[in-house]
């Protein structure tokens, strides 16, 4: 993992660790205990999910720029089935609540990318990388 990719899960990590705080408590009033189960679980796929792709770009990202675009969408691609798979799989399920779960992702899911952003936004990467310089 390079240095930078350790800073951008840091810096998207964080927030949505606080959120999930937030999103625990608030469905664990709305909905007992199977609503902080949802929380939990939408706030954890949505973590693994961005994890992953930061990791997997990361390594492609010192193959080639190609390389680097094509883990990327592959990523989304493999999250999107995953996502579907654990929808249908777990589809009229009573172990959480489902509405808990959808909303942890989507509230989650919008926070680790302004969290992602705003932290890239302030690593200071060099445009063109010195000759024998690696990072």
């Amino acid at each position: 993992m390079q240095t930078y990719d350790a800073a951008i899960l840091r810096g998207a990590a964080i927030p949505v660790g606080v959120v999930a705080v937030l999103l625990m408590g608030a469905f664990g009033v709305a909905a007992g205990s199977k609503g902080v189960i949802g929380a939990i679980a939408g706030v954890l796929v949505t973590a693994a999910f961005f994890t992953a792709s930061v990791l997997a770009v990361g390594h492609a990202s010192r193959i080639s720029p190609q390389a680097m675009m094509t883990m990327a969408i592959g990523t989304y691609l493999v999250k999107i089935l995953v996502l579907f798979a654990f929808v249908v799989a777990l589809r009229g399920t009573d172990l959480f609540a489902p509405q808990a779960f959808a909303w942890s992702v989507i509230v989650s899911t919008i926070v680790w990318v302004v969290a992602e952003v705003r932290a890239f936004g302030q690593l200071k990467i060099p445009y063109v990388t010195p000759e024998g310089h690696q990072q």
